[in-house]
């Protein structure tokens, strides 16, 4: 986030950057006498926004469990989520994979996200959106994105969640 903040400081017009002295000459600041002050971190957990989620995987191929568990741990590393077996109101992430040639295994996958919101267990579940796709060996990349949607569903849908 620090380094968003330089750059986007580093990115302003010289005229953002002129004394407002009266005279229309524009100076440029040095980088010595450039200071950039770090936002305040608000925790994410204080503010009311963190989604309860479960990641569950259907299938037994090697690229598929590897998604699922990239995503698992994405989503546990990430301040906006906390990864919850109670029985809860929370966003549950089904991931249904496939290997995608039978006779050639281990060479790449295709899977099928399925997120859902389930007040309780006892609850049919509300369809919240639906992603398929194919992966191999980029499986970080896969699951970053797959958060991603997880969140911007999360705040499409706030209004599901009790306390978001």
């Amino acid at each position: 986030m620090r380094n968003l903040v330089v750059i986007l400081v580093l990115l302003l017009p010289p005229a953002v950057w002129a004394q407002q002295d009266g005279n229309a000459t524009a100076e440029t600041p040095s980088m010595a006498n450039a200071t950039v002050e770090a936002p305040e971190k608000t925790d994410a957990a204080e503010a009311g926004l963190v989604t309860p989620v479960t990641v569950e995987h259907e299938g037994e191929d090697g690229r598929g469990s590897v998604l699922a568990l990239a995503l698992e741990e994405r989503l546990a590393d990430s301040p906006l989520f906390h990864l919850s077996r109670d029985d809860e109101p929370k966003l549950i992430i089904r991931i249904s994979s496939r290997e995608e040639f039978s006779g050639r295994p281990g060479l790449a996958s295709v899977y099928a996200v399925v997120w859902i919101y389930r007040e309780s267990s006892d609850v049919l579940g509300h369809y919240l959106g639906m992603r398929p796709g194919v992966t191999g060996g980029e499986a970080e990349a896969t699951a970053e994105s797959l958060a991603v949607r997880s969140h911007d569903l999360a705040k499409e849908f706030g209004y599901l969640f009790p306390e978001l």
